[in-house]
């Protein structure tokens, strides 16, 4: 597992495909067949992929819907694992069997 913060997919859409192609949130959510606001909460970083936005990014943007899941995931799990909420939860001592 990464060792480093990795990019959150929000990262990629708005360097390689929004500041790149120079289109607008709205052109491509409505190639994406979902609202303006809710393309917006996923740029922004405030909502994550879904498998169905994954599977729409594919269409629209490129690259498969398991690499943008699997994107989401590390970044979700690094963020996680960053947080001191887990530290008390220890493994379980093999039961006895009578």
């Amino acid at each position: 597992m990464a060792m480093y913060n990795p990019m959150h997919p929000e990262e990629v859409i708005k360097e390689l495909y929004i500041k790149e192609s120079g289109m607008s949130l709205r052109t491509v959510s409505e190639a994406l067949g979902v609202s303006a606001p809710t393309f917006s909460r996923l740029v922004s970083g405030k909502s994550s992929v879904s498998v169905d936005m994954a599977l729409r990014l594919e269409r629209i943007l490129g690259g498969s819907a398991e690499s943008w899941l699997k994107m989401q995931t590390n970044y979700d799990l690094w963020q996680t694992k960053q947080s001191d909420r887990y530290k008390e939860i220890q493994k379980l001592k093999k039961l006895e069997v009578v």
